[in-house]
């Protein structure tokens, strides 16, 4: 089968969770025998080339554009739609793939691509459908939360860069698809409250080695906020609670990964300002994968405390792919794979006294770290490997292919 994907960015380039999860399922679909190509975008224009990795080739097209005009160019991108189709009226896949597509490919890059494939499908794996940015529940609680965007809430969050026809031009443009793959449950609900269906939950899923992993890193007491490191995603929060937790295990640390320059100067005037000793804090930027796994080998739980809706958490699968417990936040579709009180803990991170409770319940028990390291780590390895994930990914191309 000819495939080919559509992603505003890759690795190396962007080490980010979406790029990083195509290009894995790429190469498993290169190694099953099916031919796969890339398009993706490049920020200089020396990068863009032909170039082959792992066995897939990818085409790399120049886009670069101030940021205040993504809203307009997420349409329609004139500076890469006719090299786009060029690439895909060369290949003619029979299966076209977009994920991330609302920066620099566009949204009608579909239009082109139902024209030379036999079918096409979008992966929706954030809220940028139908929202502008990240999306805060206004209900600060877990129950039922309304998903509900109007204008004014967009209108409200973009400002002076809101464009009135995007949200429309984007459900015109998604007609052109065969079916929208959706991270998680609640991700689907939401996109169905803003009129967004045809919709099918496909979760993320990561590559399992042979060799299984021991439990480890216990007795450091670390904690680990790995990520796009910033206020969204309750590194704040994670230190308010901070020193309850030092109440009851004094010896307690955090690592923090995924933070840039600014981030790590607002982390350290915090802690200053709490009072935390620094010795118990550490900040990373965006570490490579030997760092990552040096790192994770070392901590007793990884936290992720997002005060804004997370889809489908990378961290918390790449965590227990370590047999590492887990405390996540409730908003979102991490609860889909973190089963409360068996694999870890779903909290919500407004209640700080809570979440500083169930990181010190973990710290304190090793049995019960260790028992929620291995049953998420079966969890992944029967229900969420990349090996089941391409087979479900296989079936969907294969249906819509013979329709």
């Amino acid at each position: 089968m000819k495939i080919l994907f559509l992603a505003d960015f890759i690795p190396p380039r962007n080490i980010g969770g979406p790029g990083k999860r195509n290009f894995e399922v790429a190469t498993r679909l290169t190694k099953l025998g099916h031919e796969v190509f890339f398009i993706t975008s490049c920020q200089k224009k020396e990068q863009e080339i032909e170039e082959e990795r792992d066995g897939i080739k990818i085409f790399n097209v120049y886009s670069r554009y101030p940021v205040y005009l993504r809203d307009y160019l997420s349409i329609y991108n004139p500076f890469v739609v006719s090299k786009v189709k060029k690439i895909i009226k060369r290949i003619r896949p029979e299966v076209v793939h977009a994920d991330i597509v609302h920066t620099h490919l566009s949204y009608s890059c579909l239009k082109i691509a139902k024209k030379y494939s036999k079918a096409i499908f979008i992966h929706a794996r954030d809220f940028m459908m139908f929202n502008y940015g990240k999306f805060f529940p206004k209900e600060r609680d877990c129950e039922e939360i309304n998903y509900k965007v109007n204008w004014l809430d967009n209108l409200k969050a973009a400002k002076k860069r809101y464009n009135p026809f995007r949200n429309i031009l984007i459900k015109r443009y998604l007609k052109y698809i065969d079916k929208i793959f959706v991270v998680s449950r609640e991700l689907e609900k939401a996109l169905n409250q803003n009129g967004i269906n045809n919709t099918t939950v496909l979760h993320n899923a990561l590559p399992i080695s042979g060799k299984e992993p021991e439990f480890s890193g216990f007795e450091l007491k670390t904690i680990f906020l790995y990520g796009r490191i910033n206020e969204a995603k309750g590194v704040y929060a994670l230190l308010d609670c901070f020193p309850l937790v030092k109440k009851e295990v004094p010896q307690a640390k955090i690592i923090f990964a995924g933070a840039d320059e600014d981030e790590k100067d607002k982390i350290k005037s915090y802690v200053l300002e709490k009072n935390i000793d620094s010795k118990d804090i550490k900040v990373f930027g965006w570490i490579n994968k030997e760092k990552i796994e040096e790192i994770y080998k070392k901590v007793s739980v990884v936290v992720n405390p997002s005060l804004c809706f997370d889809s489908f958490p990378g961290v918390n699968l790449e965590a227990v792919l370590h047999k590492k417990p887990v405390v996540t936040t409730c908003f979102g579709g991490g609860k889909e794979f973190i089963l409360d009180g068996k694999i870890g803990f779903v909290i919500n991170p407004f209640n700080k006294k809570d979440l500083a409770k169930k990181v010190v319940e973990i710290l304190s028990n090793k049995d019960l770290a260790s028992k929620f390291g291995e049953a998420g780590y079966q969890r992944l390895r029967i229900q969420f490997s990349l090996n089941e994930y391409t087979e479900k990914l296989l079936e969907h191309y294969k249906k819509h292919i013979n329709v």
